[in-house]
């Protein structure tokens, strides 16, 4: 008895309709519904895969620049934190006087902060060698702790300027008022867009889900190629 599946080229020669089924890919002539998944057969402009066949393996490691995966956001969060490390930080007023400082100089007095420019090139790290979506996936735990170690040491900083102002309040007798500047909430931003970033890091495009509970490999899925030779 004869198949009736029949290849893209073999099938558009005999001058039918081709449909093809989204799970497994398979070519059909004359048929709606996939006799083996019991899906609706679909043309292949359709096909899902046909749409993300650019998509690497789950092991193919991909360029240094490429933004997809989350790359792209990590770069800008590292980008963003590090602009906001050499922004004013915060100002201090006292007796009419008033004295701004950096990121870079706050660090120079409580070290705790260089934390943001560290995690910073940890996170350009990730992305220059961690460069497979296993090996990105593998890193989505410890971004997001580290992200949040940077966003505490932020905070510290504030804290132990307002606390500065308030010992001379205490002790000294003497008005000191701090602002927090622009340099606080964009390092902060940054900081918060790689917590995002690293957890969608690594991830590939989404499938759709897979009939009857069966599971398939990313990188075992066959993609169909169209044949427009006669």
């Amino acid at each position: 008895m004869p198949d009736d599946r029949k290849h893209t080229g073999d099938s558009a020669a005999a001058g039918g309709e081709v449909l093809f089924c989204p799970f497994c890919h398979e070519s059909f002539e004359g048929e709606r519904t996939c006799p083996d998944h019991e899906l609706a057969l679909v043309p292949f402009e359709e096909l899902p895969q046909a749409r993300a066949a650019d998509a690497p393996g789950d092991d193919a490691p991909v360029s240094p620049y490429d933004p997809r995966f989350g790359r792209g956001l990590m770069f800008g969060a590292i980008v963003i934190a590090l602009v906001g490390f050499v922004l004013p930080f915060v100002t201090t007023s006292m007796d009419g006087e008033t004295l701004t400082l950096s990121g870079v100089e706050m660090a120079a007095r409580r070290p705790l902060l260089w934390a943001v420019p560290f995690v910073a090139g940890a996170f350009a790290l990730v992305l220059a060698f961690r460069r497979s979506p296993r090996q990105m996936r593998g890193t989505r735990l410890a971004i997001p702790l580290l992200a949040m170690f940077g966003l505490a040491a932020v905070a510290f900083g504030v804290h132990v300027a307002r606390s500065f102002a308030l010992d001379r309040r205490v002790r000294y007798g003497v008005e000191m008022d701090v602002t927090v500047e622009p340099g606080v909430y964009v390092m902060a931003l940054g900081l918060f867009l790689a917590v995002v970033a690293g957890l969608r890091l690594g991830v590939l495009p989404s499938r759709e889900r897979l009939p009857h509970g069966s599971t398939v490999e990313d990188d075992e899925r066959p993609i169909v190629m169209r044949d427009d030779e006669d």
